[in-house]
């Protein structure tokens, strides 16, 4: 069956869309910061977050966190009944089922308790011939094509027919809606285009059969052409059930017609810039509209179908009027979500457009999320005149939040703006925000001693969620004055604990149940701004945390391999080799070279051997970029990773920044290790290291990125070389018989 929805505005995201339901705020695959996410809000504090406690706002949260946020500011927090209302998930609102978040889970899609139902007059149906709810189109992307009310409607009518008629009568209902759902999610051929195959109709009806089984017939027909895509014959079975004044599904008729008309249009794909609509949509969908308008004073379905039309005949207009709805009165009632989703997914068609909008909340959303990529200076200069601009119109607040996060120097604002900011109310919604981002700029601006007393003062207070407290102590760890308050402020509460992987450190102080751990950002930071001296010292500070020191001690030891500091690589050699067999002869080989030559030979056939080994795991924008390509961690939106550390002295500052510009110069690893290992294995050393190490160099660059890609065509290639020399020195070698490409 077709389900209508009453109440419902069709999404945009949902069941008459032939799109995939957009990630309306942005994500698309994502792996999220575990004490301090960035695109989302965790769940344990949403409801705090939708109530106007913001803590610090993110440019990248997505755009559903935006809209609240909007509304707090303005007055307009979400009591708890409305966010119980609005059945937050993710960047989803509204009814679970009914766009792709449950797609394929039985038990939330309408399919189970649709089957439930089902088979208590009939055998229950084999697996395979169990109902989905999803197509995918010729372009290979997805819709809801059975939404959880098909699945409640029918199942409703079958207990109304059991009731009525009996249990042969609902047997034989029953067989007609088992081959209506039977086309809602149709598995073409192996390798056919899909959709594929004939819709599958409901068996006939003898002339005998009772009206009422004959009318559910010609209903249950009209919903199998719709389901299996052949919308235009449905239009006409729905327009003849609407013109049959016998059949109790008259009612549905017309509306039903009209949308199969929408569905028509949905699923024409649209040529290049046609804004995801097709040339051919268009009069069908004004055709739609017409009928929507005449149906509306009777049929509040109808009514809100007309936004939906709307928004695709004319999206801008569209998203304006919901913007412009949205920022005032209460987001209770269907209608009202509905408004919200489809806000959403209008924002995702536009995106590129949103900052430059004449309605205030989407040109705010659009100046916010600006402010996430600080290295396009023209795109930031652009962004903090639209944001200036607006806030001068009228001097509301809530345009200082993207003029203070676009800035990058304390010089970024002016002095009536820093007056301005600093003068909110202080139960103000946005004002955490503001305060975090001034202190931001007086590290970024060389301030350091009073940045962190503010940061202190920040953290006095007792009720900071753990994401707002996390943010803070991001910005203590650049301005702690010492190695120990650095070390205090990279311990992280987990904002979302089992929700996120996060390197766990005990910690009795903390109450039972709550894990913390290591955030992303102390790694980057002493790996950025520490000289291999005070790196090597910090292992031994009792307030290291256990849970980084093998990894610590892999990376200093390669940095000191890489610098050729043999006293520190010493040192450490033991312990690096602990934990590895199959390599340790290689460690006490490095040992006891006796020339630099000899060590530069020994850290080549090391690294070679052992590609997780690399001087500097962890960087937002450093030595990793050439080494590897295997940088980690999100890259640095604050300016934060600049700013000097105050624990060090000029002079070891100044160490730091060479053994750093050695860092960076380094070429790719392969490129590395070859510029030592080929003219050593040239000469055919009588030694068994030398053939592996050159299957190994070739393999290691199977995975390794461009970023060191060779300057000019007739440059070397590592691979390729080692590839030539171990099949031209080693030919009958096991390592030879396994090295058969190179890339």
């Amino acid at each position: 069956m077709i389900a209508r929805r009453p109440c419902w505005l069709p999404s945009l995201a949902l069941a008459l869309s032939a799109t995939p339901l957009a990630q309306a705020s942005g994500g698309d695959g994502f792996t999220d910061n575990p004490y301090m996410p960035l695109y989302r809000v965790p769940v344990p504090e949403l409801e705090g977050f939708a109530a106007g406690r913001l803590g610090v706002l993110q440019g990248a949260h997505w755009r559903i966190y935006q809209v609240l946020a909007w509304r707090a500011l303005h007055g307009l927090p979400l009591p708890a009944a409305e966010f119980k209302a609005l059945n937050l998930r993710g960047w989803l609102v509204g009814p679970e089922g009914m766009g792709y978040d449950h797609g394929y889970d039985p038990a939330k899609n309408g399919v189970a308790a649709w089957l439930a139902a089902r088979d208590t007059v009939a055998p229950p149906l084999p697996e395979k011939a169990r109902p989905g709810v999803e197509v995918t189109t010729a372009s290979y992307s997805t819709y809801i094509n059975c939404p959880v009310p098909a699945f409640e409607r029918a199942a409703q009518t079958l207990r109304d027919r059991l009731r009525q008629y009996g249990a042969p009568a609902a047997q034989a209902w029953v067989a007609g809606q088992d081959a209506v759902f039977a086309n809602c999610a149709p598995r073409p051929p192996q390798g056919a285009a899909p959709p594929a195959a004939a819709p599958i109709l409901p068996p006939a009806v003898p002339p005998s059969a009772p009206a009422w089984l004959a009318a559910d017939r010609a209903y249950q027909e009209a919903a199998a052409l719709f389901y299996a895509g052949q919308h235009a014959k449905a239009r006409q079975a729905f327009l003849a059930i609407a013109a049959d004044p016998r059949s109790p599904w008259q009612p549905l008729g017309a509306y039903l017609a009209t949308r199969s008309l929408i569905r028509q249009a949905t699923l024409m794909p649209a040529a290049a810039g046609q804004n995801g609509l097709a040339a051919e949509a268009r009069p069908l969908l004004e055709t739609a509209r017409r009928e929507l308008l005449a149906q509306a004073p009777r049929d509040p379905a109808a009514a809100a179908l007309v936004g939906w039309v709307d928004a695709r005949l004319r999206p801008a207009e569209r998203l304006a009027e919901a913007g412009r709805a949205l920022q005032t009165g209460a987001l209770a009632g269907a209608e009202r979500v509905a408004l919200l989703s489809d806000y959403l997914a209008l924002m995702d068609k536009q995106e590129d457009r949103l900052a430059q909008s004449a309605e205030p909340l989407t040109a705010w959303i659009g100046q916010m999320q600006g402010a996430v990529d600080p290295y396009d200076a023209a795109a930031r200069a652009t962004g903090q005149a639209r944001a200036r601009e607006r806030w001068r119109q009228d001097f509301d607040p809530a345009w200082l939040l993207p003029l203070a996060a676009l800035a990058q120097r304390w010089a970024d604002l002016s002095p009536d703006e820093l007056q301005a900011a600093r003068n909110v109310p202080a139960g103000w919604a946005g004002r955490q925000t503001l305060n975090w981002h001034l202190a931001r700029l007086m590290l970024v601006s060389g301030q350091e001693a009073a940045a962190d007393s503010a940061i202190d003062q920040a953290l006095q207070d007792p009720s900071l969620s753990p994401t707002t407290r996390n943010r803070w102590l991001q910005l203590k760890l650049a301005s702690a004055a010492s190695l120990n308050a650095m070390l205090a402020a990279a311990r992280r509460a987990v904002a979302e604990p089992g929700s996120a992987t996060a390197v766990p450190v005990p910690d009795e102080t903390r109450a039972v149940g709550t894990v913390s751990g290591i955030g992303d950002d102390f790694p980057q930071r002493i790996y950025r701004h520490l000289p291999l001296s005070t790196l090597a010292a910090l292992a031994a500070n009792p307030a290291f945390p256990a849970a980084l020191q093998p990894s610590h001690a892999e990376l200093v030891f390669t940095r000191a391999l890489v610098l050729e500091d043999w006293a520190t690589a010493d040192k450490l050699a033991q312990a690096v080799a602990a934990s590895r067999a199959t390599t340790r002869h290689l460690y006490q080989r490095y040992l006891a070279a006796q020339t630099p030559q000899a060590r530069r030979l020994a850290a080549a056939l090391l690294i070679v051997n052992t590609p997780e080994l690399s001087p500097a795991a962890v960087s937002a924008r450093g030595p990793d970029r050439y080494w590897g390509c295997l940088a980690t961690g999100e890259s640095d939106r604050s300016g934060l990773l600049d700013v000097p550390v105050r624990a060090l002295s000029e002079g070891e500052q100044a160490q730091a920044r060479r053994e750093m510009g050695v860092l960076e110069a380094l070429p790719l690893r392969s490129r590395w290790i070859a510029s030592t290992l080929m003219p050593w294995a040239a000469g055919k050393p009588d030694d068994p290291e030398a053939p592996k190490a050159l299957h190994f160099l070739v393999a290691s660059t199977r995975l390794e990125c461009g970023a060191g890609e060779r300057p000019n065509p007739g440059a070397p290639n590592p691979s390729k070389d080692a590839f030539q020399l171990l099949h031209k020195l080693w030919p009958a070698s096991e390592w030879a018989a396994k090295t058969k490409y190179w890339y």
